[in-house]
């Protein structure tokens, strides 16, 4: 793949953290961030420095700040800087309530995933958003169903 990308992994476990970190490695720079409020001020750097993020995964139960509330003042400063392209978010979490289903919808991202991760179909999904081919196992996988289903809300 020719294009960098940037990507910011956000969750409270280090482990989700390690994995998502080492799948997106192969498509470009990848920033991490343990918390809500690191997460919003590596987001405002970025956008301050003109470079900002492709793709954030963000954890919607996290101490201190939860993903909805980080992904506000996201979308806040997107509105600050026009100039900037919005970037792209998949919300994860290891529940399903159909409020923060709603809110995520509401706050314009490109899909709720549940945990644990599938990530093939993670990948799956990363490569549909960013139009880059699938691979032999993302297409059988995708083709033949798999018992849990990562992305039950897609927007």
């Amino acid at each position: 793949m020719t294009r960098q990308l940037r990507f910011l992994v956000v969750d409270d476990e280090p482990t989700s953290r390690l994995t998502l970190k080492k799948l997106f490695e192969g498509y470009g720079e990848v920033d991490e961030a343990e918390g809500g409020v690191e997460a919003v001020m590596l987001f405002r750097k970025a956008v301050a420095e003109k470079t900002p993020y492709h793709l954030i995964t963000l954890d919607m139960n996290m101490p201190t700040m939860d993903g909805l509330t980080v992904l506000e003042c996201m979308r806040g400063l997107e509105v600050v800087h026009r100039s900037l392209p919005k970037v792209k978010v998949l919300m994860a979490t290891g529940e399903s309530q159909p409020e923060m289903i709603k809110g995520t919808i509401r706050l314009g991202t490109e899909g709720y995933l549940l945990k644990p991760l599938d990530l093939v179909l993670l990948e799956a999904k990363v490569r549909g958003i960013f139009n880059m081919p699938l691979t032999v196992e993302q297409k059988g996988k995708l083709s033949s169903g798999s018992k849990r289903r990562p992305t039950p809300v897609t927007v």
